[in-house]
């Protein structure tokens, strides 16, 4: 699963069934700046996915909607989709076991859309650490979230 985070706290998210790459990363991009009439503010990860060179022809070709800009080198702490991550992991293992991959994906689907339905967006404590997220990238000189 790929997955943004607004500054509002409403998700999207794309599950996938192969191997995370260039393509699905520029398809997800290409999504969510169809999805606004708004510039888009990516924060990314260090992942290679994110510099390859395909990536960075297309952030070229698209600059009027769209600026990226990376983490820290291991700072999963700045990166609001580590909590949301760790979230759905938690609700997953708290259903119980699941038979085959397709069982986990129905599951992760389920809460993914409950997130999304919920009129406020992310459930207090996950709006909370976004928050804390906010007020380090503030210290870093930052406030792109």
């Amino acid at each position: 699963m790929i997955s943004a985070i607004t500054n509002k706290g409403k998700i999207r998210y794309h599950f996938y069934n192969r191997k995370f790459n260039q393509d699905i990363f520029m398809r997800f991009l290409t999504r969510i700046i169809k999805s606004t009439d708004k510039n888009v503010f990516i924060i990314a990860d260090n992942s290679s996915t994110h510099h390859s060179s395909l990536v960075q022809q297309w952030r070229e070709k698209n600059t009027k909607h769209i600026a990226m800009f990376y983490l820290l080198s291991y700072s999963p702490d700045l990166n609001p989709d580590e909590y949301l991550n760790n979230n759905l992991k938690r609700v997953i293992l708290k259903k119980g076991y699941s038979k085959n991959e397709h069982e986990v994906k129905m599951k992760a689907i389920s809460r993914m859309r409950a997130i999304q339905a919920k009129k406020k967006g992310l459930s207090l404590s996950l709006t909370m650490n976004l928050l804390n997220t906010q007020n380090q990238w503030n210290d870093l000189g930052g406030g792109l979230i």
